[in-house]
């Protein structure tokens, strides 16, 4: 039996709030943030702040701004709440 689509969407977005759950520790971020690429942490942070953890998201975006050096870098210097706030889908 094939699922509907409703029922995908239903699927995947519960799958999305226990990854959120999961990664909204400051540990697991202080531990990882650093070593994730720049599109990686955001599409981390998009997951976490779409399902509600939006302060979580900003401290996996200040985390990973520790490792940001370079001026093409694209979380130099950003102010992390309000990064999470204005780029996010919703």
């Amino acid at each position: 039996m094939t699922a509907t689509a409703n029922e995908r969407l239903a699927a995947v977005t519960a799958a999305a709030v226990v990854f959120a759950d999961v990664f909204d520790s400051g540990d697991i971020a202080a531990s990882v943030a650093t070593s994730l690429t720049c599109t990686e942490v955001d599409a981390l942070a998009a997951v976490l702040a779409e399902t509600g953890h939006r302060d979580a998201a900003a401290q996996w975006i200040e985390y990973h701004a520790a490792s940001d050096d370079e001026e093409v870098d694209t979380h130099q210097n950003v102010d992390p709440d309000e990064y999470v706030a204005t780029w996010l889908i919703s």
